[in-house]
């Protein structure tokens, strides 16, 4: 597995779209933040959340978390589709607003693909 952070290994950008998931959205992020993979970016594309989601989005403060608020509700597709033209790393990730990851998902995504 790979145990340290290093700045030769893939960067992977998050792509997480978010609808009024207030009640999940800490969760989902917090899993993420503590993934054992480090050299990741996150960009939550809020699509005009009419929830306490966007208070909760903008508690957090990480460097490698974007946030990009969308003034006009456009779904799912044109968030991950956003997310997509806003990353520049070699591997993008998608997750839901609702979900979890176990905190090695990302190594064992990266080595994976690494190995092929």
């Amino acid at each position: 597995m790979l145990s340290e952070f290093n700045d030769k290994d893939p960067k992977v950008d998050i792509i997480l779209p978010n609808y009024n998931k207030g009640e999940f959205i800490e969760e989902t992020v917090n899993s993420i933040l503590v993934q054992s993979y480090k050299n990741w970016n996150l960009f939550i594309i809020d699509d005009n959340s009419q929830d306490n989601s966007k208070k909760i989005i903008n508690s957090f403060k990480n460097n490698n978390i974007n946030i990009v608020c969308l003034s006009k509700n456009k779904g799912v597709a044109f968030c991950r589709n956003l997310g997509i033209r806003l990353s520049n790393s070699k591997y993008i990730s998608f997750i839901d607003s609702d979900d979890y990851w176990s905190q090695n998902k990302l190594e064992v995504k990266i080595l994976f693909m690494e190995k092929f």
